[in-house]
């Protein structure tokens, strides 16, 4: 979470990055030769033919909460409209700084969470 939305979709995405070009060097380096994932399970996150911007764009909008504790709070009050029970939240990815998210999981304790108790 972020001062602002722009500033928190900027920041992950950064990170995201980051943690994208390890995940493709890692893979490229360490999995077997032969070693072919399935074209059905890649998207622009996991495959490694998509820009940088295209794989952060599908992240960002498939799998994120992100901005404001008012934004995610929405994000998440839509989630538990459309039947959704539980939220299993990772707060630490990739190359995101410690203190930034000890910074997001406080504001989310305090701002998020009690909306929703």
């Amino acid at each position: 979470m972020g001062e602002s939305r722009a500033a928190a979709e900027d920041e992950f995405a950064a990170a995201l990055v980051q943690t994208r070009r390890h995940m493709h060097h890692a893979r490229q380096e360490l999995n077997p030769r032969d070693f072919q994932v399935h074209p059905a399970m890649l998207n622009p996150w996991l495959d490694p033919k998509f820009a940088d911007a295209e794989g952060i764009r599908f992240a960002l909008r498939s799998g994120t909460l992100i901005g404001t504790a008012g934004d995610v709070a929405e994000q998440v009050a839509e989630l538990r409209d459309a039947g959704v029970g539980h939220l299993l939240c990772q707060m630490s990815f990739g190359y995101l700084e410690h203190e930034r998210i000890k910074s997001s999981m406080r504001r989310f304790a305090e701002t998020v969470i009690p909306a929703f108790v």
